[in-house]
């Protein structure tokens, strides 16, 4: 059998990390030649586009935990009520790493480099997503502001 094995689309490959990953094929692309689309980030802090590996988005993990058992403790005194009347989700911010004044020790980071397309997005989403303080953050307001981009022409 040859060794340069033929990659077909959705068939596992390796990842530079020696993780198999699928072949996502033309999905998250645009219009003008099927290059991956590529998200923007813009700094929340000085209002600058961030390029490159100089900014992050960031969470803090202990105001989530915290956040946590409190939504705990207001269920309990709280039934039947919506749980979006509870405690507010923690904020994720994007930052360039100069403008990241707050920078703590409990913080979580993700270099916006490594969330550039719909599918590093995707695999970030994945990742985060089994942390245990995932769904006291507002992660999902982040990736629904970068997918508005999908659909807005000239945000590449």
């Amino acid at each position: 059998m040859n060794e340069r094995a033929r990659v077909t689309p959705n068939a596992p490959t390796p990842s530079a990390e020696g993780q198999w990953t699928r072949n996502l094929g033309q999905r998250g692309t645009d219009d003008a030649g099927g290059q991956p689309h590529r998200f923007t980030f813009t700094c929340e802090t000085c209002g600058e586009m961030i390029v490159g590996p100089t900014g992050y988005a960031t969470l803090d993990r202990r105001a989530a935990a915290h956040r946590h058992h409190g939504f705990r403790a207001w269920r309990k005194a709280n039934p039947g009520v919506h749980p979006r009347k509870g405690p507010h989700l923690v904020c994720w911010r994007v930052l360039h790493n100069s403008c990241d004044t707050e920078a703590t020790e409990w913080d979580f980071r993700i270099s916006v480099d490594t969330m550039k397309t719909p599918t590093q997005l995707l695999y970030r989403t994945l990742a985060i997503a089994e942390r245990p303080w995932f769904n006291d953050t507002d992660w999902r307001r982040l990736v629904r502001r970068l997918l508005k981009q999908l659909k807005q022409p000239g945000t590449q």
